[in-house]
């Protein structure tokens, strides 16, 4: 009995998408679409946890986060080898160069996402096709080789859009930082403004003969 899509949701991307289960067309596909979308939430936590990492302004409560060196943000930031799914070996060095780990993170430049992105397509574009050669019968097959000849297109065009919004809140995110921190101060100089007011509601603002050079 295949699995139906919206079975994912009470399970985790890996128990869902086990290989050793018996998958159907859809099956692949929706696994797909899963295993990107863990990639790309992985993506921007790194980004965020990277960020608050070295900000200059940590506090006690983030001491569960982790002390990045220069040289380590210069690693997690840094272009990696380009992806090359024809060539095996530069394919490897790109792949193992945005998972390679240091303090419990990964690189996060959007070079990492269109690889590990890409090499996830590949890798449903070899399942597909051999689920492909083994159909129940030769229509089936057609239906299902023109069904994926145009949803790898789609795909290929929502990942690009997918890397083309990460990597503009990857330029940003330390600016919308620092906007968060501006609107918290201002929130507190409101807070201490309020206060400044309600003690000069107790002043008085007249005083008895205070335009007068007589005394009293």
């Amino acid at each position: 009995m295949h699995k139906g899509f919206f079975a994912a949701q009470a399970e985790t991307t890996d128990q869902y998408c086990d290989p050793s289960t018996d998958r159907s067309f859809e099956h692949i596909i929706a696994c797909y679409h899963l295993k990107v979308n863990d990639i790309t939430n992985k993506q921007y936590a790194n980004l965020k946890k990277f960020n608050q990492s070295i900000s200059p302004n940590r506090t006690p409560s983030d001491a569960n986060l982790p002390n990045i060196s220069s040289q380590d943000q210069k690693v997690l930031m840094a272009p990696t080898q380009h992806y090359e799914h024809s060539n095996q070996t530069a394919r490897e060095q790109a792949v193992r160069e945005c998972k390679l780990e240091i303090e419990t993170l990964i690189n996060i430049n959007p070079q990492c996402l269109i690889t590990l992105s890409l090499e996830q397509f590949y890798k449903t574009d070899q399942e597909i096709q051999t689920f492909i050669q083994t159909p129940t019968n030769q229509y089936q097959s057609l239906a299902f080789q023109t069904y994926w000849n145009k949803h790898r297109s789609d795909i290929l065009d929502m990942l690009e859009s997918n890397v083309t919004l990460y990597n503009q809140v990857f330029m940003s995110y330390p600016i919308h930082e620092n906007i968060i921190k501006m609107q918290s101060q201002a929130a507190l100089l409101n807070v201490e403004l309020s206060k400044s007011i309600e003690i000069l509601k107790n002043i008085p603002n007249k005083f008895e003969n205070a335009s007068t050079t007589e005394c009293t």
